[in-house]
């Protein structure tokens, strides 16, 4: 028997499965799809970048020196934007969970950089040389 009070406790559920809705479709539309990484044009301590015939680009540091990596997200306003910097060799290269990177002895190392969004990993790496 429909009353009263069993139609508004309808309506309210309704809205809320609505909401729910309409929630989880601008969730989507805000998934991460790119992590893409880049520092500052020639920074203090930046001798310059290499281009590989991969297609890599491998960034040259001074010893001694620290320069932020910067990330762009794509979308711009998507979710999860929390990452992980993992440093290949932290004898030649740290970073910090801020991502700054101090450039520790002359080589090769690689910073992984891992965003976890909508149950979904994307990652990127920027390769780094470390000169004297």
């Amino acid at each position: 028997m429909l009353n009263k009070k069993n139609i508004i406790i309808g309506c309210i559920i309704l809205a809320i499965i609505i909401g729910l809705i309409i929630f989880m479709s601008m969730r989507s539309s805000r998934k991460l799809t790119e992590l893409s990484l880049h520092t500052a044009d020639m920074a203090d301590g930046m001798i310059g970048a290499t281009y590989t015939p991969e297609g890599d680009t491998i960034i040259r540091y001074k010893v001694g020196s620290q320069i932020p990596i910067n990330i762009t997200y794509t979308p711009a306003n998507a979710w999860g934007k929390r990452v992980n910097y993992i440093s290949s060799d932290t004898n030649i290269i740290e970073i910090s969970n801020k991502g700054i990177v101090t450039a520790k002895a002359a080589g090769i190392a690689e910073i992984h950089v891992i965003s976890r969004s909508n149950n979904e990993i994307k990652s990127n790496v920027i390769k780094i040389q470390v000169m004297n």
